[in-house]
């Protein structure tokens, strides 16, 4: 792993933490055993790391849509996004989700892949066009609305557009690398 580049803004250490932060990592430790550096950096605002752990975890423990779709979705939003903290950080999510290493691999050239089935091809549709435009035209939509419900629609777009603001906030504060990054698969470069 190459050494990243100096973080933009002080982590909150938990032994720097007190009141609220050292609340909100107790809370982190109980679910997650660590503290990943995304929510040291967001500790500088406390009650913005509060909210942003509330949505974040119901979009993963709270959500109908399945969660490989959630995961393949916030994979390619980090190709997209060119984020490795947030490709690392769910890589093995992704895999646990049951998306072969394989697919993680065919991602960028997804829509000339057999690999992906017709629900992931609706997914990745949504995800590159609204991550790369912040829209959707009426085709891919129409794909994507044919497959899932109104409340699994919600959950997938959420979840797009959730992950293109954790990719821009890791890419943009510079978050530093997680220990345990370096055991999964960089970010593919860009071809």
């Amino acid at each position: 792993m190459t050494a990243p580049e100096p973080v933009r803004v002080r982590l909150v250490s938990e032994a720097d933490a007190d009141g609220s932060v050292a609340a909100i990592y107790a809370r982190v430790r109980a679910s997650v055993k660590t503290v990943p550096g995304m929510y040291q950096v967001l500790a500088n605002a406390p009650t913005l790391l509060d909210g942003w752990l509330e949505l974040g975890w119901s979009l993963r423990q709270d959500a109908s849509s399945e969660r490989g779709l959630r995961e393949l979705a916030i994979a390619r939003v980090a190709q997209i996004t060119h984020s490795d903290y947030v490709w690392r950080s769910h890589y093995q999510m992704a895999r646990s989700s049951g998306i072969s290493a394989e697919k993680l691999a065919a991602l960028e050239q997804w829509s000339g892949s057999d690999l992906f089935d017709t629900a992931e091809r609706a997914v990745l549709g949504v995800t590159d066009q609204l991550t790369r435009d912040a829209d959707v035209t009426d085709d891919v939509w129409n794909t994507f609305a044919g497959i899932f419900d109104d409340r699994q629609k919600v959950e997938l777009t959420l979840t797009i557009s959730w992950y293109a603001c954790a990719s821009r906030m890791a890419n943009g504060l510079r978050v530093p690398p997680e220990e345990w990054h370096d055991r999964v698969p960089p970010l593919p470069e860009s071809g």
